[in-house]
């Protein structure tokens, strides 16, 4: 059994909501985390194509690790093999440590959510904890992060994304049934925010304590300090967000 060490808890994870298929998508992350660094360690956890999962430990009775060394790994990642789904994909990058592209959990009858998966480090500690080089790494590690987000939600071509720590990724029905949340970083992409104006004028104002940031491709916002310029951090930000989970499910259910 091949021995796959990863990333130390609390994780914190970067995701998003495939405008690509799940298995395109997943090629797409591969392909950022190496270019921010990450070099691929040869093993990918592959599952038949053919078997639906809302979790990848639904997949515990058929998951095959294989070990793929060099760039063979970037071509199973990219799915041109017949071996299976890659569903997790094992990199390690040189200060931030080991990082996974994995598939995250989705309601059946959703696209699952596909992440990067990290050690939190000093972001996984309460901010009035923190010294000054405890902060001074939690600012390196969130802009590494929102870094790869930008890129991530560009490559994939994605409606929706987030970071966060040990955050469970709202899919669109999810999000319109409010039986998971947003998170206090969020990116909406500009052809959403453009097709349905109302969605956001509802994040601006949910969001106005933060700061939204324009990218090319969409808005970041953000309520947590590290990961904004204003270096503001809005308390109990999640609680008063169902307006705009709501508009952004709304919004996702009608996206092409």
């Amino acid at each position: 059994m091949t021995k796959r060490l990863g990333p130390e808890s609390p994780h914190l994870t970067v995701a998003v909501y495939p405008g690509q298929p799940e298995d395109v998508c997943f090629a797409s992350l591969c392909s950022v985390v190496e270019d921010a660094g990450c070099r691929p360690q040869g093993l990918i956890d592959v599952a038949p194509w053919d078997r639906a999962f809302e979790m990848r430990s639904d997949l515990a009775d058929v998951l095959d690790t294989l070990e793929v060394p060099g760039d063979p790994s970037r071509q199973v990642a990219a799915a041109r093999t017949s071996e299976g789904r890659p569903v997790r994909a094992w990199f390690v990058h040189q200060i931030n440590g080991v990082v996974v592209v994995e598939y995250l959990p989705a309601p059946l009858g959703d696209r699952h959510p596909i992440g990067v998966s990290l050690a939190a480090r000093s972001l996984g500690i309460p901010e009035e904890h923190w010294d000054k080089g405890e902060s001074g790494a939690a600012s390196r590690l969130a802009r590494w992060t929102k870094d790869l987000l930008r890129n991530i939600t560009s490559k994939c071509e994605a409606p929706y994304g987030a970071i966060g720590v040990e955050i469970r990724f709202a899919t669109p029905s999810q999000l319109r049934e409010g039986s998971l949340h947003m998170t206090s970083e969020v990116f909406v992409s500009r052809q959403l925010l453009t097709s349905h104006p109302s969605l956001e004028r509802t994040l601006n104002e949910d969001y106005g304590q933060g700061e939204a940031l324009d990218w090319p491709h969409g808005t970041f916002f953000s309520t947590w300090a590290p990961y904004n310029a204003r270096r503001v951090t809005v308390s109990g930000i999640q609680n008063r967000l169902r307006r705009s989970e709501l508009a952004l499910g709304n919004a996702m259910l009608a996206h092409p």
